[in-house]
C-alpha cells in the first residue's frame, strides 16, 4: 500500500508522483494546471472535433524535446478520471510526424457528451494524464444523396412474374416509369414520388395496364426525371 507520494510545483503545475523507493510500483504523474486552459509543458495542443461522419476526432501537437515515448487516448462519460478508460492502444511516439497526431473514436455514438483524456508516457515509464476536453456529439447527419439521378437496373433480370425496379434521385420530385414491349408499344405506366433524394426500389408486377400478364419476351423500362429518360432493358421468362 502506498503511504507516501511526491508532490512537485512548477510555476504552472503540480505533479504528483509515486517515488521511485517503491520498486514494484508503476511511476505514474497526474499533472494538474494551476490556471485554467494552461498546457502541460509536454503539449503545444489537444482537441476534439467531429468529422463528417459524427465521429469524434483527437488531434494533438506534443513537444519533442520532452523525452515522450508514447500516448493512449482515455475516455469517461464525465469529468471524473476514474470513470474513464484506455480506447486507444499505445500510440507510438514518432518525430517523423513533426509532433502532430490524431485518433479517430469511431465506437463514439449521436447525441453523446465524452471526456477524453491523453495518456503521455515518458522514456522513464512515466504516466502523465492530461485533460478532460469534452465535446457533445450531434446527430447522426443524413446520408449523403447520390451524386447523379440514374436508373441503377432491373433485378432479377430475367424475371418471372414480377421484379424490381432500382434507381437513385439526386434531388426530390416524381418520376414516371414506363413499359415498352420490343415493338414500342406502351404496356404500363406508373409514377413514384419522393420529398427527399436517395435510393429507392419499386415493384414491377409483369402485367400491363390492365393487369393481364405480360407475355415472355424483351421489354425496356424507361425512367423520367426532371426533364431526362433513363432506360433499361428486361426480359421476361416463361
Amino acid at each position: 500500500m502506498i503511504q507516501s507520494a511526491e508532490i512537485n510545483w512548477t510555476n504552472e503545475f503540480a505533479y504528483f508522483t509515486v517515488p521511485d523507493f517503491y520498486p514494484n510500483a508503476t511511476k505514474i504523474s497526474f499533472c494538474f494546471p494551476r490556471q485554467n486552459n494552461v498546457l502541460p509543458p509536454y503539449l503545444n495542443s489537444f482537441t476534439a472535433t467531429l468529422n463528417e461522419s459524427n465521429k469524434v476526432v483527437l488531434s494533438w501537437i506534443s513537444n519533442a524535446e520532452t523525452g515522450i515515448s508514447a500516448f493512449q487516448i482515455w475516455r469517461g462519460n464525465s469529468s471524473n478520471l476514474s470513470s474513464a478508460i484506455a480506447i486507444s492502444d499505445l500510440i507510438t511516439f514518432n518525430p517523423a510526424q513533426q509532433n502532430n497526431y490524431t485518433y479517430t473514436d469511431t465506437t463514439s455514438v449521436a447525441l453523446t457528451r465524452y471526456y477524453y483524456w491523453l495518456k503521455v508516457i515518458n522514456n522513464d515509464a512515466i504516466e502523465n494524464f492530461w485533460g478532460p476536453i469534452t465535446i457533445l456529439t450531434s446527430n447522426d447527419p443524413p446520408p449523403l444523396p447520390p451524386p447523379e439521378t440514374a436508373l441503377l437496373g432491373v433485378f432479377p433480370n430475367p424475371f418471372n412474374p414480377g421484379t424490381k425496379i432500382h434507381y437513385a434521385l439526386k434531388q426530390e420530385g416524381t418520376v414516371e416509369f414506363k413499359i415498352y414491349n420490343a415493338k414500342g408499344q406502351l404496356v404500363n405506366s406508373f409514377s413514384e414520388t419522393h420529398s427527399s433524394p436517395g435510393t429507392y426500389v419499386c415493384e414491377f408486377s409483369g402485367k400491363n395496364k390492365d393487369g393481364k400478364e405480360l407475355a415472355s419476351g424483351l421489354y425496356i423500362c424507361s425512367m423520367r426525371f426532371k426533364g431526362k429518360t433513363y432506360v433499361r432493358k428486361m426480359v421476361k421468362t416463361k
